[in-house]
């Protein structure tokens, strides 16, 4: 897609991606472990398909009691890109399926479509 990827100290952003002279960069918490990581890498290429191009949004939700629609459909869209052609085997629990795909066995309950 390319998509730069950069880390940096962040105090308490986790990430974010954003478009300047020509380049669309997602900046990660260098701080975060590599599975989180990974999931935020997820949500921001969500923001990034589902978000008209170069329209910004920025949300500071970590002491928040919503989530505003546009990071529950890039959460959505992180876990069905982590969890593409990934199924639970048969008789599997869902949280060694969760642990094999890499996402929190919260998150997948929470934006994994079913079916």
């Amino acid at each position: 897609m390319g998509i730069e990827v950069e880390e940096f100290p962040f105090r308490k952003i986790k990430g974010l991606i954003f478009r300047i002279a020509g380049r669309v960069v997602i900046v990660l918490n260098e701080n975060l472990l590599d599975w989180l990581k990974r999931l935020i890498v997820a949500h921001e290429v969500g923001h990034r398909v589902l978000s008209p191009a170069d329209r910004g949004h920025f949300f500071w939700a970590e002491h928040t009691f919503f989530e505003p629609r546009i990071e529950y459909e890039a959460n959505r869209f992180a876990v069905e890109l982590l969890t593409f052609g990934e199924e639970p085997e048969p008789g599997e629990p869902l949280e060694h399926y969760a642990a094999r795909v890499g996402v929190p066995l919260e998150t997948l309950l929470r934006y994994k479509r079913s079916g």
